[in-house]
């Protein structure tokens, strides 16, 4: 299993990824790896991570005090 810090690194990759159908086809690919490696992964803060990642937008509440964990 692997730990947050590493979905993180996957999640920073993404971001920077410039096609938006190449970032969402990545996106999905590896959500549904991660749900199997993870039954506690969410989808919606990996998502929500790369987004904010992406624009630049601060990562506070997903870093560490999150309610949601990857």
């Amino acid at each position: 299993m692997m730990y947050k810090k590493q979905y993180q690194m996957f999640a920073d990759a993404i971001s920077e990824l410039k096609n938006k159908e190449e970032k969402e086809r990545f996106t999905t690919l590896l959500c549904n790896i991660f749900k199997q490696d993870n039954s506690r992964f969410s989808e919606g803060v990996f998502r929500e991570w790369i987004r904010r990642k992406g624009t630049g937008e601060s990562l506070k509440g997903l870093k560490n005090g999150g309610s949601k964990k990857f």
